[in-house]
């Protein structure tokens, strides 16, 4: 969060970057029943549209007519440096590292909400139960050291909302 810190970064054209995730969401969601084929490797695999028959009905309305909505809280300010594609792939730990891990494959690396990076490797990198049972704590220890090294009028209640609207990504990213 450097512009909460140490002043303003440069906002993205809203009509560059914005039309591409619109368009993107819109294509997507339109492409979902057909993934995968039924020739090759996918030859006994179910298509996509077969497994996710209902979870598609029921977002597929819902994201077309509010993809505007979702792109602008998706890029909603403060914007800082985000890695893009924070999966568990992308993360070495150990000790030899400062802090304790380092990150790989920055050809996403983009402006955009820090609590992305963070769902990201919670909501996607993380059985089930264990997200459920320790995600608040990871969130809240997150906000402790965004407060800890500077950031000022980000209150506990807005990064927590700011965490649970991100898992959005990884979310589309699995479908």
């Amino acid at each position: 969060h450097p512009d909460r810190v140490g002043g303003p970064l440069p906002k993205v054209p809203r009509c560059v970057s914005h039309t591409i995730i619109v368009n993107i969401i819109k294509s997507g969601i339109k492409a979902l029943p057909h993934c995968f084929s039924d020739r090759g490797a996918f030859k006994d695999v179910p298509k996509f549209g077969e497994q996710y028959a209902l979870f598609i009905s029921k977002i597929r309305p819902v994201a077309r007519r509010r993809r505007h909505a979702i792109v602008n809280e998706l890029f909603k300010h403060p914007l800082t440096l985000t890695h893009g594609d924070a999966h568990l792939e992308n993360i070495f730990f150990g000790e030899q590292y400062p802090g304790g891990c380092a990150f790989i494959d920055f050809g996403l690396t983009m402006f955009g909400q820090a609590l992305s990076d963070v769902a990201t490797v919670i909501g996607g990198g993380m059985p089930v139960a264990a997200r459920r049972e320790h995600e608040q704590t990871l969130v809240r220890q997150y906000h402790a050291c965004l407060c800890e090294f500077g950031v000022k009028s980000y209150p506990y209640d807005e990064c927590w909302r700011d965490y649970v609207f991100q898992l959005f990504v990884p979310t589309m990213r699995l479908l």
